[in-house]
């Protein structure tokens, strides 16, 4: 997500095949309509009453939200799995508050199999596995909650709007203040955000999953300089240097989701 030239990361969960935490498996109310991205932009939302909207979403950008993965790790598909976009309202009858994340990805999931004819598979695909950890002369990143730093951000930068709320966001609607991180040309910074918004930053940038060693908990700020810079190369020299934090790799598996058959719905 952008704003001004400045990208906001969104948390990417872990793969999940759910299994519901309500009373049921599906949405009683669906309505799916065709939905130009370019009229609207992109964004989920809750809403009281058991209502979640999705709002210029592509196949591909629901089945990132419905199993928690990257981009780059959803294989397979006709073009139009991430060059169509939709929007879809769907509703749980007699539920008075609001769906919790955890809760809506397997109505998403069963939502997607019904009305997009989606079938996947979950695929271990061999590769580079890799460990954001702390560095042999301890961590240098700077706990605190963003409230009293003053990040130096680049003259004429407007802080770009909260996203909407991640897939794996165990928080209210509205993610606060304290979840803020982003990126701009030659700089990452953390604006008294969690360790995991740097580990999703760098799985988006690298395009690796990567778990989280650090150990780290609580919120942290500062500002990453990555020399102009922010394509990758100097990322691993950049954050041993100035947080001392380092990426360590080694062979496994990563998980992929292939989508072994879709169609285009009917609109109601």
């Amino acid at each position: 997500m952008s704003n001004g030239g400045v990208r906001i990361i969104p948390l990417i969960a872990s793969l999940v095949f759910c299994s519901n935490l309500l009373a049921q498996d599906a949405f009683d109310l669906v309505v799916v309509k065709p939905n130009p991205r370019f009229v609207v932009g992109s964004y989920g939302r809750a809403q009281p009453g058991g209502r979640y909207l999705w709002t210029g979403y592509t196949v591909e950008q629901l089945v990132i939200w419905a199993y928690g993965v990257w981009p780059f790790q959803v294989q397979g598909g006709p073009d139009w799995v991430r060059g169509a976009h939709w929007g879809i309202e769907a509703k749980v009858d007699g539920m008075r508050g609001t769906l919790d994340r955890d809760s809506v990805r397997p109505l998403l999931q069963k939502l997607l199999a019904t009305r997009f004819g989606l079938r996947v598979r979950k695929e271990d695909r061999p590769g580079d596995v890799y460990e954001l950890q702390i560095g042999p002369k301890g961590a240098r990143i700077r706990a605190g909650d963003g409230q009293h730093w003053d990040p130096k951000l680049p003259a004429g930068y407007n802080p770009p709007p909260l996203p909407p709320p991640p897939p794996d966001y165990k928080g209210s609607v509205t993610p606060s203040r304290a979840d803020r991180s982003g990126t701009g040309p030659g700089y990452y910074y953390l604006d008294g955000a969690p360790i995991t918004n740097l580990v999703n930053y760098l799985s988006w940038l690298l395009e690796v999953p990567i778990a989280d060693k650090t150990g780290l908990t609580g919120t942290y700020e500062g500002m990453l300089e990555l020399g102009g810079d922010d394509n990758g190369t100097s990322i691993y020299k950049a954050i041993r240097e100035q947080w001392g934090l380092q990426l360590a790799k080694h062979k496994g598996t990563n998980p992929h989701i292939v989508i072994e058959a879709v169609t285009k719905p009917a609109e109601n």
